[in-house]
Formats: structure tokens, C-alpha cells, sequence
């Protein structure tokens, strides 16, 4: 279960952070992240944007988007650890129990969990479309970044949520399935949007619908100051 607020802790630190990331880009800053090293974005001479990373390898790719969808997962399940059961629909007492509650998840089948709607087809595509865009937004292909979504959906439900509640089948299918679709479509919109430069209102877009996009790229682009020079060594 993704609970929204969950979500918004999410958001207001991705704000924070793609702040911080844009005014570093206005000053041209070249910035070493805690993962890799990384480059600022850019508009190539033929107006179309750069992605970080674009030009890395897989691997470098992966361990970057992993390790931004992990930390939004320990944000998420602090935030389910410390509401209340009407949010979380997690009984306190069976906290103690969490190896019993393993020994079921990996000895029975998934089954249909009781969330709302909003958390079935909102919040789950929601998450999924973060994960799915921590690797699109480095310039990884449609595959790869669908992959990725599916194995961490999996990750969540097996290794994190599972130490209080059985896997789900709606999560194990909408969130990397509905996610992938819903990243894709927001991932092209954003493309499209940095091509002239961002408004404030396409912005605020990117801040809310794709918030992984912020995490890697930030919301300015600057020009390369040789656009002969490979700009990825």
C-alpha cells in the first residue's frame, strides 16, 4: 500500500532537492552527486534536451534510480509505521510477528488486498510512474525502465510490505503495469515542454506528475559551451 501522504512528504523533499538542483544549473555548476558523478542537463545545437547520464552505462543508471526509489520507499514506510490504522490498515500488534508474516508472504499466493480505490488505481501508478521515470529521466529505453519498475514493485511487495501484509495482486499489476504507461506518456510531455525552456506552470507540472525527472535533470537546461565537444566523457 502507497499511502498520499506517504506521497507528500515525497513531493515537498523533491522540491526541495530540484530547488536546490536548478540553482546550481543556473550557475553552471558542475555537480558530483552522492552516487555518480553527473553533468548538468543541456540543449544540444539542435534544440533537443540531454539527459543526465544519457550517455552512461546501464549499470550506472540503475544504481542511481535505485537508490532514489529506495529512498522514497524508507520515506513511505516511516510514514506507514507511524500512522494510524485508518491510514495504514496495519495492526500494531503483530509488528513482533514479522518472520511469521515473511513465512506466509513466500509460502501462499499473493491475495486481493482491501484498499481503496484511490490507493489501487491512484497512488499505486503514481508510485509506479516515479519509478519508472528514475530510470527514463537518465535516457534509459521504454524496456529497461519497465523492468525496473516491475522488479522494484516486486522488491516492495516481497521484501518491505510483506512484513506486515500478504502481497497484493492489484499492486503487483497495476503498479508497474499502469505506472509504466502513465511514466511513459508524463516523460514524453516533459520532453516536449523542456524543449523551449520551462513556464512557471509546466514547472509546477514537472514538480508534481514527474518528480524523478527533477531528481535527475533539474528544471534548467543550459547550452554546452562547445557543441562540438562530446559533453559525456
Amino acid at each position: 500500500m502507497r499511502m498520499k501522504n506517504g506521497i507528500c512528504a515525497l513531493l515537498l523533499i523533491l522540491c526541495i532537492y530540484g530547488n536546490a538542483q536548478s540553482a546550481l544549473d543556473s550557475a553552471g555548476v558542475v555537480k558530483r552527486s552522492c552516487i555518480f558523478k553527473t553533468y548538468p542537463a543541456y540543449v544540444n545545437s539542435w534544440g533537443r534536451p540531454v539527459l543526465r547520464n544519457q550517455h552512461a552505462s546501464f549499470g550506472r543508471k540503475f544504481l542511481r534510480a535505485t537508490g532514489f526509489v529506495l529512498a522514497s520507499e524508507a520515506g513511505e514506510m516511516t510514514v506507514l509505521f507511524l500512522s494510524p490504522y485508518g491510514i495504514s490498515k496495519w495492526v500494531r500488534t503483530q509488528f513482533p510477528y514479522v518472520g511469521n508474516h515473511y513465512r506466509e508472504a513466500f509460502t501462499r499466493p499473493p491475495t486481493l488486498d482491501k484498499d481503496d480505490a484511490l490507493t489501487d488505481f491512484f497512488e499505486h501508478p503514481y508510485q509506479g510512474a516515479f519509478d519508472y521515470n528514475c530510470m527514463r529521466s537518465q535516457g534509459a529505453t521504454i524496456l529497461q525502465s519497465s523492468l525496473f519498475v516491475m522488479l522494484h514493485s516486486t522488491l516492495w511487495e516481497y521484501a518491505i510490505e510483506s512484513s506486515e501484509e500478504r502481497p497484493s495482486i492489484q499492486d503487483l499489476i497495476v503498479t508497474p503495469l499502469a505506472g509504466s504507461v502513465l511514466g511513459e506518456l508524463v516523460h514524453l510531455a516533459t520532453m516536449q515542454m523542456i524543449r523551449n525552456g520551462l513556464t512557471w506552470y509546466e514547472k509546477v507540472f514537472v514538480c508534481l506528475l514527474n518528480p524523478a525527472f527533477l531528481l535527475n535533470n533539474g528544471l534548467n537546461f543550459v547550452k554546452p559551451l562547445n557543441t562540438t565537444r562530446h559533453f559525456y566523457p
